[in-house]
């Protein structure tokens, strides 16, 4: 996840310092961040959570899915804006040991993130490119498989629940406005995100530890400004 990332931070950097916005600022053409102030959009995103371990050494291994979600910007001006967003996803868990694997179960989540941004208008066009950082609250459900006998390894033999969590992300992406309100979204997230896990043995052991839910999400998205 961190490689695919880092290669999606050098494209974008690049472009990032291409902009001026000394001539953006004197261009006769009227910034479409001087006339709306507020936006609200949908967006639909593929989403990777990287692998993690759980009970030591036990692979948790995720699916990647489709996430949906909406969210609301506020532009404080055309440089400064801030983001709220929620999002819904579901994936498939599998636990893996040295050749041994079996299905743990459906993990829902939803993201409620905040994004500051910080974005340029590109040279005398109606194309933004921003980046931003922010942090939120994840509401996480595991929909545990529950099979009857024992298993080849612990993991598949315990009672799991997941708590919810907080986590931060670094954001990047582009704004293409096709009217004055209308504007095609594209949007990369990078997630930082750790829950507690709590399993119940047969014997009534119970082991609480936390996981990484690491995320890349890249999304596709329409908006409506006024």
């Amino acid at each position: 996840m961190f490689k695919r990332s880092f290669i999606w931070i050098l494209i974008f950097i690049p472009i990032f310092f291409t902009v001026n916005p000394v001539e953006c600022a004197e261009s006769e053409k009227k910034n479409i961040h001087q006339m709306a102030i507020l936006g609200i959009g949908v967006r639909a995103a593929l989403s990777g959570i990287e692998s993690s371990y759980y009970l030591d050494d036990i692979n948790l291994e995720f699916d990647e899915t489709m996430q949906f979600g909406l969210n609301l910007i506020y532009y404080f001006n055309q440089y400064y804006g801030i983001e709220i967003s929620t999002d819904y996803l579901t994936t498939d868990v599998e636990l893996k040991f040295d050749n041994k694997s079996g299905p743990l179960g459906e993990l829902k989540q939803i993201p409620i993130l905040m994004t500051a941004r910080f974005q340029f208008p590109i040279n005398k066009t109606q194309t933004f490119i921003y980046i931003g950082g922010g942090g939120g609250y994840f509401l996480n459900d595991l929909d545990q498989v529950i099979s009857s006998g024992t298993h080849e390894f612990a993991g598949l033999n315990a009672v799991t629940e997941i708590d919810d969590s907080y986590g931060f992300h670094l954001n990047a992406g582009v704004d293409y406005f096709i009217t004055n309100s209308w504007a095609l979204n594209l949007d990369f997230k990078c997630i930082f995100n750790k829950a507690d896990i709590i399993s119940t043995f047969p014997d009534g052991e119970t082991r609480e530890e936390q996981i990484a839910l690491n995320t890349s999400v890249f999304a596709l998205g329409i908006k409506f400004c006024f």
